[in-house]
């Protein structure tokens, strides 16, 4: 799914990771899209904490402040509907005649919110969130080892800002992988310290660079992995004549 996100624009690639989870695992449509759903929330309040973090201690031009409110107030109304459908019981949602559209429709949230039981469980919902604090750490952390590896000497909040940055303007993978904005909206960061056109244009590309090959080099990987794999035991296998 990271190599999907990464490669193919929005829906797209979410829509392969969804698909992939309910065909490989077999646990249905309404699993996987639970699974996408959760992991979405907990993206989004990490990035809520980072930004927040931003607001606080970096000035920021006043673009940028409207557009963290906006996408805090859009994911604090995710998260309502989210944990108003996990704690509204499933039969509130499900109709005996599932034959129209709109009961259809009734019946896969009922099903699909059957599923959302992390919200439900503080220890579980509170490791999960743990999980994606960590998960922003390590890609502020990478953007701070870029800037150190080029010899930039920037303030200790200008990962920070950063990735609040590319936060609020990647949200939508409009383009394959966020190509152009990604580069963009780092550029302006870094022009924004003071650096110089080719400093910073070196900077967001070798940034972004460090970024993807984890995220679609590791797909591609296992994918490579799992396609020997598959190769390897069909040649393994024997051929028996049929006794009949």
């Amino acid at each position: 799914m990271s190599t999907s996100c990464n490669t193919i624009p929005f829906p797209g690639g979410h829509a392969v990771g969804v698909i992939a989870l309910a065909r490989r695992a077999k646990v249905g449509h309404s699993v996987a899209l639970s699974v996408l759903a959760l992991d979405q929330l907990m993206e989004g309040f990490a990035k809520i904490f980072v930004l927040t973090l931003v607001a606080i201690f970096v000035p920021l031009p006043e673009l940028m402040g409207q557009g963290i409110l906006v996408f805090v107030v859009a994911i604090g109304i995710f998260a309502a509907i989210m944990f108003y459908f996990a704690h509204k019981q499933p039969s509130h949602f499900e109709e005996k005649d599932a034959a129209n559209f709109t009961g259809k429709i009734r019946k896969f949230v009922s099903r699909w919110s059957v599923h959302l039981e992390i919200l439900r469980d503080v220890r579980t919902f509170s490791f999960g969130l743990l999980l994606a604090f960590l998960m922003m750490f390590a890609q502020t952390l990478g953007i701070w080892a870029v800037q150190q590896s080029l010899g930039f000497d920037l303030p200790l909040w200008a990962p920070i800002l950063v990735m609040g940055a590319l936060n609020l303007a990647t949200v939508l993978p409009i383009t394959p992988g966020n190509f152009g904005i990604y580069e963009g909206t780092a550029f302006l960061v870094y022009q924004f310290y003071g650096l110089s056109s080719e400093s910073a244009l070196s900077l967001a590309f070798l940034q972004h660079l460090c970024f993807l090959i984890p995220m679609v080099g590791t797909g591609y990987l296992v994918l490579l992995f799992l396609n020997s794999a598959q190769k390897q035991s069909l040649s393994d296998e024997k051929w028996v004549p049929d006794e009949t």
